[in-house]
């Protein structure tokens, strides 16, 4: 009787150590994948803050032309000229 109460608890502690086992490799491999897409969220996200400032940039660089073309003020084009080759040196980046 003794035996079948040890071989009962024996079979249900490795069924409990084989499910935990099962469910701590799916959660290895959950974290995996979430390292992953956390990566290219990251590298998602740099990207994006490089297009918002090469947004910003391009438009610092829209209002003197569009003040050049309202105005026809002269003075402006220099400035342009200036911020163009600014924004040529921010690209090359």
């Amino acid at each position: 009787m003794n035996k079948y109460i040890a071989v009962k608890v024996g079979l249900w502690l490795f069924v409990v150590f084989m499910m935990a086992g099962i469910f701590g490799w799916d959660l290895l491999n959950d974290m995996k994948r979430l390292s992953i897409e956390a990566n290219i969220i990251e590298s998602s996200n740099k990207q994006s803050h490089d297009l918002h400032s090469l947004e910003v940039d391009l438009h610092h660089c829209i209002d003197p032309v569009k003040n050049f073309l309202v105005t026809g003020d002269y003075r402006l084009e220099a400035y342009f000229s200036q911020l163009h080759g600014d924004l040529s040196a921010a690209i090359k980046r």
